[in-house]
């Protein structure tokens, strides 16, 4: 017999953008009428060792150690914002390390949890600073296999 449960993965990092895409799957989750599981995860991307130049490999380590400590912050916070969910849809907060940029470790995750969707939200950053930055969203919506939900950030949003 098929497992008939529906998985749903969130990305988060703990920006507006992405408790605004926890809450949409929590809403979807209230709506669904069959068993899911909704899986919020928090990425870790670290800087792989590398040894270009003696010297500069500390400086990844350094990079990796201060990586960390913000996510140890963020993960603190975003504890504290999930709880009010408790109750009201089953979740599991779960964060991922890995040495690799956070949507191949999106795409490495719904692969491994057999996911239904992928639910993310997007800054809508354009020009250079997409360009720099790079974007989990689009790198998820054109390489995860399962359908990626995109929930927008609203520039007016903070200027009511």
């Amino acid at each position: 017999m098929a497992d008939s449960t529906y998985r749903m993965v969130v990305a988060s990092d703990n920006s507006d953008v992405s408790r605004k895409a926890i809450c949409f799957a929590v809403d979807l989750c209230k709506k669904l009428a069959v068993t899911y599981e909704l899986d919020i995860v928090y990425v870790i991307a670290l800087n792989p060792p590398s040894n270009p130049l003696p010297g500069l490999g500390q400086l990844d380590k350094a990079a990796n150690v201060e990586i960390q400590d913000d996510a140890k912050k963020d993960l603190v916070e975003l504890r504290g914002f999930v709880k009010q969910f408790d109750g009201v849809v089953n979740y599991s907060l779960i964060d991922i390390k890995d040495y690799t940029h956070v949507g191949a470790i999106l795409e490495d995750y719904t692969i491994k949890r057999a996911a239904d969707i992928l639910i993310v939200g997007s800054r809508n950053n354009e020009g250079l600073r997409k360009i720099i930055l790079g974007s989990t969203s689009e790198y998820c919506v054109h390489h995860v296999k399962c359908p990626v939900i995109v929930v927008k950030h609203d520039h007016n949003e903070h200027k009511k």
